[in-house]
């Protein structure tokens, strides 16, 4: 089954958050199951720390990346400032 999200299907969505490079360390983990290093964490940029640092409040559904908040059960779409531009 492919949702459509702001015109962008599933398919869409995962390419462009896969281009994302905030988002690598947390998809590596919920693809992968990679804790990644004292060392990339260093090197990696403030929204991929604090990712990490919330990390389990990501899933992953047909392959595009969700956040569930804590003030809210439902599950949002995770886009940073590198793949919000797909929606412009």
């Amino acid at each position: 089954m492919v949702h459509h999200f702001g015109g962008f299907s599933n398919p869409d969505l995962f390419v462009e958050q896969a281009k994302d490079t905030d988002l690598h360390i947390i998809l590596d983990w919920l693809n992968n199951a990679v804790v990644p290093g004292q060392n990339t964490l260093f090197l990696s940029s403030p929204a991929s720390k604090s990712y990490w640092l919330s990390k389990e409040q990501f899933t992953l559904i047909g392959g595009v990346l969700f956040r569930n908040r804590n003030d809210s059960n439902e599950e949002k779409l995770s886009l940073t400032s590198q793949s919000r531009g797909i929606s412009s």
